[in-house]
C-alpha cells in the first residue's frame, strides 16, 4: 500500500451508489485503499446523484519502522482507527517524517469524509437534529425561566 497525500480510504461495507465501483487494496479488516484519486471519486458519486461531504473532522496519529513506507503505513493504520465509525471515508491530509536512531517516524493527518444518499448531513445517526434547547423537557424549564424574567 502506497501512503500518499490525498490517498482515500473507504470503510468496509460502506453504502455506495451502485454506479461507483471501487478498486483499491485492504488496509485492514475495516477499511480499504482507493485506487482512483479524490476527484474522480468525487465526480463519480455526484454523477450518481449522491453527496461526497467535505467534513471538518480531522485525526492525527504516528506510526514509527524502519523504513519511510512502512512508518506511514503503520500511522494510517493507526489514525483510521480513530475516524468517527458514523464516517464511511477518510482522507490522507498530509505527512511529515523524520528519523531518530535508525527508526523511521511518520506522522499523518486524515480528513473524515462521509458519502451518502440524503442531501443533509443531520440526517445520519451520529449527528444530533435537536439542540439542547429543543429537546423535551427543556420547554417547561425555558417556560419557567420566561415567566421569572417577565416577573
Amino acid at each position: 500500500m502506497q501512503v500518499t497525500e490525498k490517498r482515500l480510504y473507504l470503510r468496509n461495507g460502506a453504502k455506495l451508489p451502485k454506479q461507483l465501483s471501487v478498486h483499491g487494496q485492504p488496509v485492514n479488516a475495516d477499511w480499504l485503499s482507493l485506487s482512483e484519486d479524490v476527484s474522480e471519486v468525487e465526480k463519480r458519486v455526484r454523477t450518481a446523484g449522491w453527496h461526497f461531504f467535505w467534513l471538518t473532522e480531522h485525526v492525527e496519529g504516528w506510526g514509527i519502522a524502519t523504513t519511510k513506507e512502512a512508518a506511514a503505513e503503520a500511522a494510517v493504520r493507526k489514525t483510521l482507527k480513530r475516524v468517527k465509525a458514523s464516517r464511511n471515508i477518510a482522507e490522507v491530509l498530509s505527512m511529515s517524517h523524520c528519523s531518530l536512531l535508525g527508526l523511521e517516524f511518520c506522522k499523518v493527518r486524515l480528513a473524515a469524509r462521509h458519502i451518502q444518499e440524503e442531501m443533509i448531513l443531520s440526517l445520519t445517526p451520529s449527528v444530533g437534529l435537536i439542540s439542547p434547547m429543543a429537546k423535551p423537557g427543556k420547554q417547561a424549564e425555558r417556560s419557567s425561566t420566561m415567566q421569572k424574567l417577565a416577573a
